[in-house]
């Protein structure tokens, strides 16, 4: 941080800060350090070596750099999620093997947004993620006040002890008995040290029950502000375990999905069942150290020694995945992790290429490396997306239950029936799948995509340097606030600010591509509110991004390197998107237009009687057109539409059956207005014998129903073609099938999909939650903590009683300054925020009906009829044939460049092998073994000393044993003599292993669960050797327990710090 003094502005320079907890090293951990770092070299300034970060900081500066960093989000989904996940970026490591790249060379960087918001669903242990962060501690020996379970339970008590309303407590609760300091104990023993120093200082033997009552209310303020203090003290902390993965091969590959073992666990049917296997379990893990501690001391055998060396090096080479599981304490949603990733790690490690991927994704054996592959093949590149398609899921579960809600009892029986016989997961994977095939080729053939979805996509990392200010603004400048709507919403879709930001770098020609071949899966949404809230964000931050795309981007490109060509394919991709905007804000007058027309050939005839009068007891009947009833339905459920969106959320109970209610009506329409269409068209175009027969009734003549009938053919084959080179592409022809098959589903829900999405959107402009990532109660702000007298006692203790209640009185003025300032400045920007809101959605829906009124009432006449419906036509065909033919040229383009390479490469791999840096890696890896063990008949080496320690913790441990067996009844002792004999030897530290069978696990049963060969050693953990002298004081010394250097670096791994203060226990690297 660099601060400039006077009356310039202070300039605040980010660094990433790596915060450790601090090491005291032994002798005997003070010479591993130096022979690790003799090695590889670690700079001076490094107080500590910090494990795998470290290690990777040192290759990096060797040039040996991370050549893929992989970011994982994850919010609240399942370990089951994440282990899908990492099984898809496992199977990507064959092709990067191929290629030159080991494992070694790649790191994933897992980030929880959100403590107290992972799943630990206690119901199934598949999808509990602190089960897997067990599995780690156990593995590593992480003492129990560093587990991730510590953790969270601190966090939530503090999250807790925050949210205390004192008052609120005392008048809810009984106030003589105490409850709440008397059956808790950390609290209890809060309350009882203030109940001493009160005595005390008052020289008071015993106190009354209303003294008694304030010292509580005192105690409950001083729990609350604990809570916040802890709270605040990890605002931008995060609790990270780093370890090398092992990758193996599995001979029976898991089922996929939800229905794979996570951890592994098999619950036995019985307990006798349990306790035998138990047993069992302990006989063969005593045989398997009895059998390592045997090959430990067999030292002189050179067989042996040579064994152990192999083993070692073993594991030290391409078999490992590194791997950072980070736990952000505050949930700050996705942007949030971002900035970690790239602010963060990218920034320490530097990398050469970046790959963003959600939890739960799947990616095919082949989508990363296909990132890798075309990134690699031109350097102007800078950033790709795949193929994401969906992974249908059932709706109904084991027991007989819907997962989508539909049987809540909120939701009709004919909207029930509708919503099951149309699938929604049909239309989203329609929409999927023509959005990719289609849009996504288009836009790639110009070379500018607006969104590379953060949920899987890849950027060169050199691209990425000098414009992720503008994406991460909000994150690295915590006071910035968004002032109009326009910026607060274009951030729900930031993805398209970087794709702009990326393509227009200064001075560079970056363009964006679509990879075909990279493909993945994802998760359909189940129920139609969570979709709709999901789609509000997407419309929303797309609508106003778009906004600030077309109004920036000629400034922008003005400053890249482009060429000519490029800039003109940019210019017409931006206008293109200009048309499509135009027709999403007309998208409903437009629908409402042609339904006019279709229903006015349909049903125009058609009458059925009303009650029109009331005359002597008797109601008087005329004929009212079936057209004017749906007609005034259709604006009815419109009409419902926008005031539902107005006064309710998507997730709202109350409207959960009306959402479900109006999209049936709207698929029922729909339905309507196909067969009446497709009966049509088939008869007027399709039959050869009635185009000769047209009569002066017929809207069309006999040319323009042959022009109906080539834009029919247009439309199909226009849509066919990209379809068919698609799966010709991915080798996938069944794809074209699945379209087809989800077709009708998309056609019944299309109407939902321009009115509902776009209605509730439009309404809820000024909702800036995240949708389906649930929280939209992300603190904006530090929590102010309260401060007492005591609080400046102990800071300023030097002051007397005047000064400090001068100064006491100050600090509570301006904290109280500060925040009505904060509430005023929020107020205003609400209120300007409903201005904007109103204004908006006044214009959009003024501006619809007006467009639909003047239509709607030149369509009545035949003339006017004809013109609109050709030009609507025409208008259509024109885009859907614009965008089929940039998709068949793309896919041409990509045909043609692979032919290409294979033949320059003269093989299938497509890129040159590059096998240096991976021998080079390889080579220093065996440096360090040999470095540690070479020597193997040296007293000081550390096999020796590793055999000395294990052996006297042994002892040690065994002594302290036999004496609490003083007071057993001796038909006990012999029996739990021989448990201690046969048992309790310690772990070695060579030994970085657990079995899986003292955590009850299958070996390889997932990947999280693979585990170590027996002779690993682990270099890349934290090297913590520290001894508590505290818990050690009263103990032998010459037999003092040594900690694990295996401990996992469950580091306080300290965010980008945007603020001003930093504190400077930390190690900044």
């Amino acid at each position: 941080m660099v601060e400039k003094k006077g009356k310039q502005e202070e300039q605040v320079e980010y660094q990433p800060i790596f915060k450790a907890v601090k090491t005291e090293y032994d002798e005997i951990g003070q010479q591993k350090k130096r022979e690790i770092c003799d090695i590889i070299n670690f700079e001076d300034n490094f107080e500590e070596q910090q494990g795998l970060i470290s290690l990777l900081k040192s290759l990096k500066e060797k040039g040996q750099k991370i050549k893929v960093m992989i970011c994982i989000t994850a919010y609240n989904e399942g370990a089951d999620q994440l282990d899908l996940t990492m099984r898809g970026i496992k199977k990507n490591l064959k092709q990067f093997e191929l290629a030159g790249i080991s494992p070694n060379e790649i790191a994933v960087i897992v980030i929880f947004d959100g403590i107290d918001k992972m799943n630990t669903n206690q119901k199934d242990k598949q999808e509990n993620i602190l089960k897997m962060f067990e599995i780690l501690d156990l593995k590593f020996q992480i003492k129990e006040g560093k587990t991730m379970q510590h953790q969270y339970d601190e966090y939530l008590q503090a999250k807790a002890d925050a949210n205390l309303i004192v008052e609120e407590y005392f008048d809810h609760h009984d106030k003589s008995e105490l409850k709440i300091l008397k059956l808790d104990a950390r609290r209890n023993k809060i309350f009882q040290q203030i109940k001493q120093e009160h005595m005390k200082t008052h020289n008071l033997e015993t106190i009354d029950i209303k003294m008694e009552e304030q010292l509580q209310k005192q105690a409950l303020k001083q729990i609350k502000k604990n809570g916040m203090k802890y709270i605040q003290d990890r605002y931008n902390t995060s609790w990270v375990y780093q370890a090398r993965l092992l990758v193996q091969d599995k001979k029976n590959e898991l089922v996929k999905g939800a229905h794979a073992k996570f951890n592994g666990e098999e619950e036995s049917s019985s307990d006798s069942e349990s306790e035998e296997s138990n047993y069992k379990k302990q006989q063969k893990l005593s045989k398997q150290k009895h059998q390592y501690k045997q090959m430990l001391k067999d030292q002189n055998n050179l067989d042996t020694e040579q064994k152990f060396t192999e083993n070692i090096l073993d594991d030290l080479k391409e078999s490992y995945l590194n791997v950072f599981f980070c736990t952000k304490f505050r949930n700050a949603q996705k942007l949030n992790s971002h900035m970690w990733f790239f602010k963060g790690f990218c920034e320490f490690l530097d990398p050469k290429y970046t790959i963003l991927v959600d939890t739960g994704l799947e990616p095919s054996e082949q989508a990363l490396y296909r990132f890798f592959q075309t990134m690699e093949r031109d350097k102007n590149i800078g950033g790709v997306c795949g193929f994401m398609s969906l992974r249908p899921e059932r709706v109904i579960n084991d027991q007989g239950e819907r997962l989508d809600s539909l049987d809540n009892g909120k939701v009709d029986f004919i909207s029930r029936f509708f919503h099951t016989v149309f699938d929604l997961q049909a239309a989203q994977l329609f929409e999927y799948d023509i959005s990719h095939i289609v849009d996504k080729a288009f836009e790639s053939l110009t070379g500018f995509i607006h969104v590379l979805p953060g949920a899987f996509s890849g950027y060169r990392y050199e691209a990425l340097k000098g414009i992720l200010f503008e994406y991460l603004k909000t994150e690295l400048d915590p006071s910035k606030t968004h002032d109009t709507l326009q910026e607060a919403n274009m951030f729900l879709a930031e993805d398209r600010i970087l794709c702009l930001d990326l393509y227009c770098h200064k001075g560079k020609a970056y363009t964006l591509k679509y990879v075909p071949n990279a493909e993945c899966w994802v998760d359909p949404v189940k129920n139609l509110p969570v979709l709709m809230a999901q789609r509000r964000r997407w419309n929303n931050g797309s609508w106003y991004a778009l906004n600030y795309v077309l109004a920036h981007y000629r400034k922008k490109l003005s400053r890249s390197s482009h060429g000519a060509w490029d800039s003109v394919k940019l210019i017409f991709a931006m206008y293109y998107a200009l048309l499509n905007k135009l027709v999403t804000f007309f998208q409903i007058a437009l629908y409402f237009v042609v339904l006019l027309m279709v229903y006015q050939e349909a049903f125009a005839g058609v009458t059925f009687p009303q009650p029109d009068k009331f005359i002597d007891g008797k109601f008087v009947y005329s004929n009212m057109t079936l057209l004017n009833f749906l007609i005034f339905v259709y604006f009815m459920i419109v009409g419902g539409m926008i005031y539902f969106s107005l006064m309710y959320k998507a997730s709202s109970p109350r409207a959960f059956g009306i959402w479900y209610f109006f999209s049936t009506i709207f698929g029922i329409y729909m339905i309507i207005s196909f067969v009446f269409m497709a009966n049509n068209i088939y008869s007027a175009v399709f039959n050869p014998g009635k185009e000769t027969e047209v009569g002066e009734d017929t809207l069309f003549n006999a040319e323009e129903l042959k022009l109906f009938k080539y834009m029919i053919y247009i439309t199909i084959l226009g849509y066919m073609i990209p379809i068919v080179l698609d799966g010709v592409y991915r080798m996938d022809v069944k794809k074209a099938l699945r379209i087809g098959l989800a077709t009708l589903s998309f056609l019944f829900y299309s109407p939902s999909y321009i009115h509902m999405f776009i209605i509730y959107a439009f309404c809820n402009v000024d909702d800036l939650s995240w949708g389906t990532k649930g929280s939209s109660e992300v603190q904006d702000a530090k929590i102010e903590l309260q401060t007492d007298e005591r609080d400046f006692k102990k800071k300023y203790p030097n002051l007397s009683q005047e000064q400090l209640k001068q100064k006491l009185d100050a600090y509570k003025a301006l904290a109280k300054k500060t925040l009505d300032d904060q509430k005023k400045k929020q107020e205003l920007i609400t209120l300007q925020f409903s201005k904007e809101k109103f204004l908006f959605f006044f214009k959009w829906l003024f501006l619809n009906i007006i467009l639909a009124g003047v239509m709607g009432y030149f369509v009545r006449s035949s003339d006017y009829k004809k013109a609109i419906l050709l030009g609507l036509s025409y208008f259509a065909t024109g885009i859907i044939v614009i965008r089929c033919i940039g998709a068949v040229l793309y896919y041409i383009t990509l045909f043609t460049s692979d032919y290409v390479c294979c033949l320059c490469s003269g093989n299938s791999k497509r890129i040159k092998m590059n096998k240096s840096n991976k021998s080079n890696l390889e080579e220093k890896l065996r440096q360090i073994a040999q470095k540690i063990y070479k020597d193997k008949n040296n007293n000081q080496s550390f096999i020796n000393k590793e055999i000395r320690e294990l052996e006297n913790n042994q002892k040690y441990i065994k002594s302290k044993l036999f004496k609490m067996l003083d007071n057993v009844p001796k038909s006990k002792k012999n029996q739990i003599t021989g448990m201690i004999l046969s048992g309790g030897r310690r772990k070695s530290v060579v030994s970085n292993d657990i079995p899986a069978n003292i955590i009850g696990v299958n070996n390889n049963e997932s990947y999280f669960n693979n585990q170590n060969t027996k002779q690993n050693i682990n270099l890349y953990q934290n090297q913590n050797l520290n001894q508590n002298k505290n818990e050690n004081e009263n103990e032998n010394p010459a037999h003092s327990e040594v900690q694990d250097t295996q401990e996992s670096t469950a580091a306080n791994l300290k965010n980008y710090n945007s603020q001003k203060n930093i504190k400077k226990n930390g190690i900044q690297l």
